[in-house]
């Protein structure tokens, strides 16, 4: 995809974004006890808005450049790694299926160090887990460690 190819498609997703937004504000954004079925939609909306306007503010800042021919390896590891992450995710829970997709995909794909490699990826795993198992009291799989 050109440099114009992908701020296209970040505005795209940015109207996408609003949509599901506008959608998600119709439904109940708190129930009785816990949040309603309109809460996650929410702020799923506005998370995507607001990484469509930084990948399109970062594009418009960058010199316009054809995407190197490699990118597609990525697309694939990318891929290949997210279906490992779902087809282990209940044998071996979601702590560590998920942390290992972020690894993989920070430092294998991205090459980042190891630090942040290991850093966003604990950071991420303890928000998620944080949000979904102790906030929200979504059963995630625990696999053979209990976590």
């Amino acid at each position: 995809m050109t440099w114009r190819g992908e701020i296209v498609a970040g505005l795209l997703c940015g109207l996408f974004a609003v949509l599901w937004i506008a959608t998600a504000r119709g439904l109940p954004y708190m129930g009785d006890y816990a949040p309603g079925s309109g809460f996650l939609p929410l702020w799923l909306g506005v998370c995507l808005l607001g990484l469509s306007v930084i990948h399109v503010v970062s594009c418009a800042r960058s010199p316009a450049a054809d995407t190197p021919a490699g990118h597609w390896r990525k697309v694939v590891a990318v891929t290949l790694g997210l279906v490992v992450c779902v087809a282990v995710i209940e044998p071996l829970g979601f702590v560590v299926a998920v942390g290992a997709y972020l690894l993989f995909l920070l430092r294998g794909v991205e090459k980042e160090p190891w630090r942040t490699s290991l850093g966003v990826t604990g950071g991420a795993i303890a928000v998620l887990f944080a949000l979904f198992r102790v906030w929200l009291h979504v059963p995630l799989p625990k696999g053979p460690w209990g976590f």
